[in-house]
């Protein structure tokens, strides 16, 4: 389930795109930097932690605007997640650099979903 982390946000994407806009990778690098930002949110991750992972995802090339999505269609398909369990989406984040954790969404704020859905796409 680890390997999942960034697959949750960047599966949203893809469906909300119709899997035509971004490529699949592309989308993980915004996943990455959505479950980074969810799980400083969330307290669980250190701000300086979620630059280095910016910095890491930015490195590795650039990643197309995404600016302009609707956000309950983003949202809203997180319900579509081969991920949730009882209904909820299980998202794998982190509590720290190389140490995730898997937390049902049921534990987690929408409006702590939509602030960073908010965030990342404005960047």
């Amino acid at each position: 389930k680890i390997l999942n982390f960034g697959h949750t946000f960047a599966h949203a994407l893809e469906r909300a795109f119709n899997y035509r806009y971004l490529k699949h990778g592309e989308a993980v690098g915004y996943g990455i930097r959505f479950a980074a930002e969810l799980s400083k949110r969330l307290e669980l991750l250190p701000p300086d932690d979620v630059e280095l992972l910016n910095g890491v995802v930015h490195r590795l090339g650039f990643l197309p605007a995404i600016n302009g999505i609707d956000e309950e269609s983003v949202l809203g398909s997180f319900k579509f997640d081969k991920k949730a369990a009882g209904g909820a989406v299980q998202w794998v984040l982190l509590n720290g650099i190389g140490r995730p954790v898997i937390i049902s969404g049921a534990d987690i704020p929408h409006t702590a979903l939509k602030e960073t859905f908010k965030k990342i796409i404005s960047e």
